[in-house]
């Protein structure tokens, strides 16, 4: 009889958590460790940053203050790559991020409507391991499939937030969005 080789369960990556849905936490059996040693997409990051570079005006209106990834999948010139286009995925988040660091922009003002984003947490946690978080004073992701106020904890170390938008999201249906954002954010104005 052949031998199964045994497979440790905690050097199985969490399927939930590359999608930014695992609520279990240090009890999940499964990995969440970041792939530190594989490979970066390259090649997504080179097409995302000749995007960012030919559409400038739309992508990073105001300076550079703004960062409008609106309907990002519809951008042009990313027909070809519009399944790659994919906020809920680690990968995707992190070669966005990295390719706006790489811009040395002052953003202050993210806009994430429109893209069919369910869970923030990859984005946000590129946000603040590009350092980029602290300078963000608004964010709007609205009419996306944002279900939970989980993304409240994540936005917690952003220290000059001001305002967020989730409206048109299923999350904003919930009775108790508002206070719960206000109870996890209170220095949100408004």
């Amino acid at each position: 009889m052949a031998s199964v080789p045994f497979t440790r369960k905690d050097r199985v990556p969490c399927r939930h958590f590359q999608q930014g849905k695992c609520n279990r936490g240090k009890s999940c059996p499964f990995s969440h460790a970041e792939k530190a040693d594989a490979p970066k997409n390259t090649a997504l990051t080179a097409i995302l940053k000749l995007v960012f570079e030919k559409h400038a005006d739309r992508l990073l209106p105001d300076g550079g203050r703004m960062l409008d990834l609106s309907e990002f999948a519809k951008c042009p010139d990313l027909e070809k790559v519009a399944n790659s286009v994919d906020f809920d995925a680690a990968a995707f988040c992190e070669a966005v991020v990295s390719v706006v660091r790489s811009l040395h922009v002052d953003v202050h003002f993210i806009r994430l409507d429109k893209n069919n984003i369910r869970s923030l947490n990859h984005f946000l946690k590129a946000l603040e391991r590009a350092d980029l978080h602290n300078g963000i004073r608004a964010l709007s992701a609205a009419d996306n499939n944002i279900a939970t106020l989980e993304f409240v904890k994540r936005l917690k170390p952003f220290s000059n937030l001001a305002e967020v938008q989730f409206l048109g999201n299923p999350v904003a249906d919930q009775p108790d969005y508002r206070s719960a954002i206000r109870k996890g954010l209170p220095d949100l104005e408004g």
